[in-house]
C-alpha cells in the first residue's frame, strides 16, 4: 500500500505541475494555440490549471495518508504546498497581465490568488511546520556577514521585484522572463531554507539556474535589440542595472556553489552552524 500511495502522489503531482504549467506557458505566449483539431485560448488554459490544481490536491491527500500510516509523508505534503504557492502567483500574474481572453475571469483572479496563496501556505504548514522553519531560515540570514544582508535587500530584491513593475507597465518579454526567474528562485530556495532551517552555500546554486541564461538574454538585447527596451520608458536602464546586478550575483552564486560542493555546508544560525549531517 505504501508504494502505491507513493506512486500515486508522485503520478497525480506530476499530472498537476504539467496541467497548471501550461497556464504559465500561455501567459508568456509560449504555449501552442492548437493541439490537433482543438482550439485552445486562455480558458482552456486557465481550466487546465485548475485542473491541475485538483491533481495537486489529491497528492497532498496522498502525503497525508502516507503520515496517518506513520511514513514520511512530508515531501508530498510539502510539494504540494509549494505547487499551490506557485499556483497563487501565477493567477496574480494573470490578473495583472489584464489578458482580453480572460476578461469573463477577471474578477476572480484575486480571490483565487489569495485562495492558493492561503492553502500553499497551509499545506506546508501541515507538513512541516513551515512557519516555524521560515523563522529559523531568516535567523539564519540576520546571521550572515552585515554586507551580504545589504547586497540582498537594496541590490537583489529590488532589482528582481522591479522585472513585475516593468512587466506590467510594458509586456515585454525580458521582464516577463525576469520575473518568471525570480518566482523559481523563491520557491526554490523557499524549500531550501525551511528544509536545512537556515541558509547554506546550496541555496546559491538555484540561483544560477534561471540567472545565467537571463544575464545572457539582457546582455544580448543590450547589444543587438536596444531598440526594443528604448520603446519603453526606463526599460533599457533597468535591463542594463540588471545586467550588472545579476552579473556581480552570479560571480557570488558560482563561487559559493563551488565552495559547497567542496564540502562547506555549515547552516548559519539555527542550530549554532550545524554542520549538515552531522548531529545537533
Amino acid at each position: 500500500m505504501r508504494k502505491m500511495l507513493i506512486l500515486s502522489g508522485v503520478f497525480f503531482a506530476s499530472i498537476g505541475m504539467v496541467l497548471f504549467a501550461s497556464f504559465g506557458f500561455y501567459l508568456t505566449n509560449f504555449a501552442p494555440t492548437s493541439i490537433g483539431d482543438l482550439q485552445l485560448n486562455g480558458i482552456a488554459y486557465y481550466l487546465a490549471a485548475t485542473g491541475g490544481c485538483i491533481a495537486l490536491g489529491l497528492a497532498y491527500a496522498q502525503g497525508r495518508v502516507l503520515q496517518s500510516l506513520g511514513e514520511p509523508g512530508e515531501a508530498a505534503v510539502s510539494g504540494a504546498g509549494l505547487a499551490f504557492l506557485l499556483l497563487g502567483i501565477m493567477r496574480l500574474w494573470a490578473y495583472l497581465a489584464d489578458n482580453a481572453e480572460l476578461k469573463t475571469i477577471h474578477f476572480l483572479l484575486p480571490f483565487e490568488t489569495v485562495l492558493f496563496l492561503g492553502l500553499g501556505l497551509w499545506f506546508l504548514q501541515v507538513g512541516y511546520g513551515f512557519f516555524g522553519r521560515l523563522s529559523e531560515a531568516f535567523r539564519s540570514l540576520r546571521a550572515a556577514p552585515l554586507w551580504v544582508q545589504a547586497w540582498v535587500w537594496l541590490f537583489l530584491a529590488p532589482i528582481n521585484l522591479a522585472s513585475v513593475v516593468f512587466f506590467v507597465e510594458t509586456r515585454h518579454l525580458f521582464p516577463a522572463a525576469a520575473a518568471i526567474g525570480f518566482g523559481f528562485v523563491l520557491v526554490s530556495n523557499l524549500a531550501l531554507v525551511t528544509h536545512e532551517r537556515g541558509i547554506s552555500k546550496l541555496t546559491s546554486l538555484p540561483h544560477l539556474i534561471p540567472w545565467v541564461p537571463l544575464q545572457a538574454f539582457s546582455g544580448w538585447l543590450l547589444l543587438f535589440q536596444p531598440a526594443s527596451l528604448k520603446a519603453h520608458e526606463f526599460l533599457y536602464e533597468y535591463t542594463l542595472a540588471y545586467f550588472i546586478v545579476i552579473g556581480i550575483s552570479n560571480l557570488f552564486d558560482a563561487y559559493d556553489t563551488f565552495r559547497w560542493f567542496r564540502g562547506e555546508r555549515t547552516v548559519l544560525g539555527g542550530f549554532g552552524d550545524l554542520e549538515l549531517g552531522g548531529t545537533p
